[in-house]
């Protein structure tokens, strides 16, 4: 299945909650990113489940998983600077608006790294390669 970025909500504010639609379009580009890291050799292994819907209860168990997926897609990629690492104890503290808006926002940023070393892969041919604007592989 091909996955396409859906736009984070990055503008959460304390009045929201974590609703089936968020959980669904967090776990959708987990699964783009994904997709696109490995469509450039790197393979990362997330956790599978069916999508989230309005009787879905938000466990710490599927919480952790969310978290735990952005941070594997960290991981096999590279650190990226601003990336906010937060995998609590769900069950004890409750998810807050900031928290989502962590995880909206280091999707982001994965997403914005792997453009960046996708456009470098097609002028090069490797992203460590220094080469010029002229020398594209494409």
């Amino acid at each position: 299945m091909a996955y396409t970025w859906l736009t984070p909500k990055i503008d959460w504010n304390e009045d929201d909650t974590l609703e089936a639609e968020a959980m669904n379009r967090i776990k959708n580009n987990i699964n783009y990113l994904v997709q696109e890291l490995a469509s450039m050799g790197y393979i990362v292994t997330v956790t599978s489940f069916a999508d989230v819907t309005r009787d879905t209860k938000a466990t710490d168990a599927l919480l952790n998983t969310l978290e735990g997926d952005i941070n594997a897609i960290n991981d096999a990629w590279l650190v990226s600077l601003g990336y906010v690492e937060l995998l609590e104890d769900w069950g004890t503290t409750g998810i807050s608006y900031t928290d989502a808006i962590a995880w909206e926002n280091n999707l982001l940023l994965i997403k914005t790294k792997i453009e960046a070393k996708a456009t470098a892969w097609k002028l090069c041919g490797h992203p460590l390669i220094r080469c010029s604007s002229k020398s594209s592989i494409f």
